[in-house]
């Protein structure tokens, strides 16, 4: 696996949550903001960890891959049931411990 693999792999974790792909266990769409949240913080994270070792190719893929993640994260908690406080969110806005 190389670094834009990694990246892909992040990414499609985040689509899951965000409800954009179906999840391969369930075979339904569904939504979980701290799966989206928590994949959005190993990205900035590898962004500053990996700041000058990267490649044009792989640093384009990494800033492209955040920023439409936040963007589309952003979007989601605007979204009714989905609740922007602390916490786990589920679709109904219920709180998991």
């Amino acid at each position: 696996m190389d670094f834009k693999e990694y990246i892909a792999f992040l990414s499609t974790n985040a689509l899951l949550g965000l409800g954009l792909v179906e999840n391969p266990v369930t075979g339904k769409k569904e939504k979980n903001a701290s799966l989206v949240r928590f994949t959005i913080e190993i990205l900035d994270m590898l962004k500053e960890k990996t700041k000058g070792n990267l490649d044009d190719e792989e640093k384009k893929m990494l800033d492209a891959t955040t920023a439409n993640l936040k963007f589309q994260f952003l979007e989601m908690q605007k979204e009714p049931g989905m609740e922007t406080s602390q916490g786990d969110e589920k679709r109904d806005g219920e709180k998991t411990t």
